[in-house]
């Protein structure tokens, strides 16, 4: 009787074992994603800073543009709409004729 209690105990030990094995590979597979996630991570933070530089600098260059047709005499506020800071163009001036000012 004792014999096949001592198996049966090697049985579940060796059982115990096997899942321990498989949920060390499992956990492996998971911090190798979760480190694949982290450079993603880093990589779209960089390309939104990025973004929202250019979109900053385009803002400065249509800020100028307005300026220089005369569009907009005061510096344009984040909070005020396209359509409400551009009044329309004068009749009869083309933007080549602006520019060339």
């Amino acid at each position: 009787m004792t014999a096949n209690i001592e198996n049966l105990v090697l049985e579940h030990l060796r059982a115990i074992r096997a899942t321990q094995a498989d949920h060390g590979e499992r956990l492996a597979q998971i911090e190798i994603q979760l480190s694949a996630m982290g450079q993603q991570l880093g990589a779209l933070t960089t390309a939104v800073y990025s973004g929202k530089s250019e979109i900053d600098s385009i803002k400065r260059r249509i800020e100028r543009i307005e300026r220089r047709l005369e569009l907009s005499a005061e510096p344009l506020s984040p909070f005020r709409s396209i359509r409400t800071r551009m009044p329309p163009v004068r009749t009869g001036q083309t933007v080549y004729a602006a520019l060339s000012r």
